[in-house]
């Protein structure tokens, strides 16, 4: 009462009659009813002597109708609150509605039973199959609230939609049997289920990790390892490749995670997992951290503290730091080239427990080699990166001159610092000269790019790049002083 009557002073306030045009007039006056039916209840039982009511007869049903009653007036409330008339146009308003189906059903069989007796209606020779309609209705508000709540209108394109469909219309057609027997998934699953068997699943955790880039990481890092450990403990180089092996594979799932706007906007990643639709970005997410995780965890309390520090360094970097600094400006390619530069300092430290001069040479090797090889990506894919909104040198100039001249002086101080584990005593001269060549051919392609400015030439780049990175490496390890 008191409630109806702030809105008719409202109403009266607003120079309305009744009130009954104001938004929030039809929610109010529904709410009076279910506050008015309670009232009722309570005053039967308080006439019978009852404390509450419930123990009444007609107690749950009522009780149940009211809950039915108070989502109708959250829905038509919402709607009115945002302009609908009725809010049939809301996307959560139909499997609310058939919720309240489902609810009211509910509300006729426990009514009935309470009438003849019964406790909750279970022996009555309808409940059965009148509850499995009630599974069916409430299979049905679950596929629609799901499909309202993704974009879709009906449900019917989600990949999950046909099993689900099928299941209340075989309820309802086996309703006077206790015992139902849903399809085979394999006889109704729409083709698109296939994402969702386990060897999709497996595959699509994979791509997520970018397995090709982990397995580099791993080579430098156990280079890393091999060159800083006085004595080669096999079981510790493997514990610290399985830290930075499981963290590296979750930062980078965690990086497509925060990327997957702009991954769906570019065309050389719209076909990984989450912008592809088959994994959701919370699952990503999920994984993403775990490993990452796990990883730090397990280098830290397995291996040692110190390379659990410089992991951490590369989690915060690279996610914090060069993701979103990669939509702000072209000085993100430095930035991004700190954590990948770190790897091999964690198989370092990891072996020999402590952070020396030759650590930082190989930090300074890997630092100068990602510049010529991220900017060749850059400017092959600058027109992706441009619809991405990426901040990258080739998308600020697309004429490619600054970013060519980048590439080849980055060479040319590369082959410079190449050479130094053999001066530090690290490797010996077998590395030297191998170092030497490749330092000289990567320049070469490097001044191609420069004069030429063809994604041919760009092409070569990233290529030379690729093969650099592991013969360098690998020679350093087996000509190890």
């Amino acid at each position: 009462m008191s409630l109806f009557v702030v809105v008719r002073f409202i109403a009266r306030s607003e120079g309305h009659t009744t009130g009954n045009k104001l938004p929030y007039y039809e929610p109010i006056k529904w709410f009076a009813y279910g506050v008015s039916l309670f009232v009722v209840v309570r005053f039967i039982a308080r006439s019978e002597g009852h404390t509450t009511g419930n123990k009444l007869p007609y107690y749950e049903p009522i009780k149940w109708f009211a809950y039915g009653v108070s989502l109708f007036v959250v829905v038509r409330f919402i709607a009115r609150s945002e302009g609908h008339t009725t809010g049939n146009k809301l996307p959560y308003y139909e499997p609310i509605k058939w919720f309240a189906y489902g609810v009211s059903l509910f509300v006729v069989v426990r009514f009935i039973a309470r009438s003849e007796g019964h406790t909750t209606g279970n022996k009555l020779p309808y409940y059965e199959p009148m509850k499995w309609f009630a599974y069916g209705v409430s299979l049905f508000v679950v596929v629609r609230f799901i499909a309202r709540s993704e974009g879709h209108t009906t449900g019917n394109k989600l990949p999950y939609y046909e099993p689900m469909e099928q299941g209340p219309d075989l309820i309802v057609k086996n309703m006077r049997s206790t015992t139902v027997t849903f399809p085979d998934k394999t006889d109704t699953a729409n083709p698109s289920s296939k994402h969702t068997t386990f060897v999709q699943r497996v595959a699509d955790v994979i791509e997520l990790s970018k397995p090709r880039l982990v397995v580099m990481i791993l080579i430098t890092t156990a280079a890393g390892f091999y060159l800083g450990a006085r004595t080669f403990e096999w079981l510790r180089c493997l514990h610290t490749l399985i830290g930075a092996g499981l963290t590296a594979a979750g930062v980078l799932g965690l990086n497509q995670y925060l990327e997957r706007d702009a991954d769906a906007l570019m065309e050389r990643t719209q076909g990984r997992p989450i912008p592809d639709g088959r994994m959701g970005p919370l699952t990503a997410l999920i994984i993403g951290a775990a490993f990452t995780g796990s990883g730090m965890l397990y280098l830290t309390l397995i291996v040692n503290v110190l390379s659990g520090f410089v992991i951490s360094l590369i989690v915060v970097s690279y996610l914090f730091l060069y993701t979103p600094l990669k939509r702000k400006t072209s000085l993100c390619t430095l930035v991004g080239a700190v954590p990948g530069a770190l790897p091999p300092v964690v198989g370092w430290v990891a072996a020999r427990g402590s952070l020396t001069g030759e650590a930082w040479v190989l930090f300074t090797i890997l630092f100068l080699w990602q510049l010529p090889h991220s900017l060749a990506i850059a400017y092959i894919y600058r027109e992706d990166y441009a619809k991405a909104g990426f901040r990258l040198l080739p998308v600020i100039h697309p004429d490619g001159a600054s970013t060519c001249r980048q590439i080849a002086f980055n060479c040319v101080a590369l082959l410079g610092i190449g050479l130094l584990p053999t001066l530090y005593g690290v490797a010996g001269s077998i590395y030297f000269f191998t170092a030497l060549v490749s330092g000289l051919a990567f320049l070469g392609v490097g001044i191609y790019l420069a004069r030429t400015r063809t994604m041919k030439a760009a092409r070569h780049v990233l290529y030379a790049s690729l093969l650099y990175l592991p013969v360098v490496f690998i020679t350093m390890a087996l000509d190890k002083i």
